[in-house]
C-alpha cells in the first residue's frame, strides 16, 4: 500500500543501537518528533540529544493472550511485547521455529521459548524477514 509518502531514512542492518546512530549521523541540527509506545525501550530515541528530540507517548502496547493457528511451524516476532502475548503457548511454540526481528526480541524470544528454534532476522525490513523464513521452509 502506497500513501505517497517516501521514508528520508531506512537503517540497516538488525542492531537497533547502529541504526540509532546511522540516523544520528544525518541528523545535522534537525530536531525530530517521536511518538512512541508506553513500552518503547527508547533505543533510538535515547541517542539524539535532549534538545534535538520531542518524545511523546502515542499510543499504548498491551498484551493479549492469543490462540495460536493449527499446524503453525513458524513465527514471527516483531517486537518483545509481540512475543509476549504467547507466552502463556510456550509449551505450544516448543520445537517451532520462531524468527525474530531486532535483538530485544531474539533475546525475549530466547528466554521464554526455550525448547524452539530460534532466528534473527538480518535486518528489518521485509527482504531480510523472507531470507530468515525461507531456509526453514526449505528444511
Amino acid at each position: 500500500m502506497s500513501i505517497g509518502a517516501k521514508a528520508n531514512f531506512i537503517g540497516k542492518g538488525n542492531d537497533i543501537e547502529e541504526i540509532a546512530l546511522q540516523f544520528l549521523d544525518i541528523l545535522s541540527d534537525k530536531k525530530v518528533y517521536f511518538p512512541i509506545s508506553n513500552r518503547s525501550l527508547g533505543k533510538v530515541h535515547s541517542i539524539v540529544p535532549e534538545n534535538q528530540r520531542v518524545v511523546e507517548i502515542a499510543y499504548t502496547t498491551e498484551s493479549v493472550k492469543i490462540k495460536l493457528p493449527e499446524n503453525c511451524e513458524i513465527a514471527v516476532f516483531t517486537s518483545p511485547s509481540n512475543a509476549e502475548s504467547f507466552v502463556h503457548l510456550a509449551h505450544k511454540l516448543s520445537q517451532k521455529h520462531l524468527v525474530c526481528i531486532g535483538k530485544s526480541t531474539f533475546e525475549f524470544v530466547k528466554n521464554n521459548f526455550p525448547n524452539s528454534f530460534h532466528y534473527l532476522s538480518s535486518g528489518f525490513e521485509e527482504e531480510a524477514i523472507i531470507q530468515s523464513v525461507l531456509p526453514i521452509l526449505k528444511e
